[in-house]
């Protein structure tokens, strides 16, 4: 495990969170429980210790028929995007929530990558009930961006 996400790692730890390795330590996953789903976020390094990824998977793979709607969908969430950017892997339905910090800001630390894990659950707790609704109940993709965007913002007033 190199030295920054043994940082992670122990941080999380002492933050009280259940912290597991991904192989043989190039990771790290911890779950959380937000409002509206249960997520797992993995942070991962490249080559370079001053490299972190941080992926959210979602727990809702999303069926084929569904794909493009959805694909539509994140899109237009990931246009006004700045840090992080919803993808799905075309091939099995698969969502992450994903973000890269690199050195070329800052170096990657502890307070960098708690942020990160936090703007993770942030983004994919409020364009969670919008995405189900893409999915399951055919809601238009510019329709359950309007509501994802409320929901963004509700979110934010209800954590102040």
């Amino acid at each position: 495990m190199n030295s920054t996400i043994r940082s992670i790692n122990d941080h999380l730890i002492h933050e009280g969170l259940i912290v597991h390795p991904i192989g043989d330590g190039e990771g790290i996953v911890v779950h959380m429980t937000l409002k509206h789903l249960r997520l797992a976020v993995s942070f991962l390094t490249g080559e370079e210790k001053d490299f972190l990824r941080l992926d959210a998977v979602l727990p809702v793979p999303v069926p084929a028929d569904r794909r493009t709607a959805v694909s539509d969908f994140l899109t237009r969430v990931n246009w006004n995007l700045r840090l992080g950017r919803f993808v799905m892997d075309f091939s099995d339905g698969e969502i992450r929530f994903r973000q890269e910090l690199d050195s070329r800001d800052d170096t990657v630390d502890v307070q960098r990558a708690e942020v990160a894990l936090l703007r993770c659950c942030h983004m994919v707790d409020a364009f969670f009930p919008a995405l189900m609704g893409v999915i399951f109940r055919e809601t238009p993709p510019e329709e359950a961006l309007a509501q994802a965007e409320k929901d963004l913002e509700a979110l934010a007033t209800d954590e102040e």
